[in-house]
């Protein structure tokens, strides 16, 4: 099924890909580097709206998905100066373009020609 709330379920014609609506994530690493424990996350909710923190601004975009493949809209993102935005630049050059999404249970793999995003699962 295809509605809000559905999320878990195996798209259709692909058993191997979690529906991720209704999912929320908190980021482990970008591009292979652990990020700080507060203030990082990823959010996958209801009607195809992300939302994200990858360290200082927030982060909000439609996507859709298809299988294994995520694909996000013009992102709206707050405007803070912060002292560090190396890992929010690095995230948000990863949502700019068609992202593969690989793993299982509760850790995904966010992956495009533009670097990676790890998420583990939050409860």
């Amino acid at each position: 099924p295809n509605y809000p709330g559905a999320g878990n379920y195996p798209a259709p014609g692909n058993p191997g890909a979690m529906m991720l609506g209704g999912t929320n994530w908190r980021v482990a690493a970008i591009n292979g580097r652990p990020v700080p424990p507060q203030n990082f996350y990823m959010n996958f909710m209801p009607y195809n709206r992300i939302g994200a923190k990858f360290g200082c601004n927030s982060i909000s975009a439609t996507y859709s998905q298809q299988g294994t493949t995520l694909t996000t809209g013009p992102a709206m993102m707050t405007r803070m100066a912060c002292p560090d935005m190396n890992f929010e630049n690095q995230g948000s050059r990863v949502l700019a373009k068609e992202i593969t999404v690989s793993g299982f249970g509760n850790h995904l793999t966010l992956t495009n020609a533009n670097g990676t995003i790890d998420l583990v699962r939050a409860h």
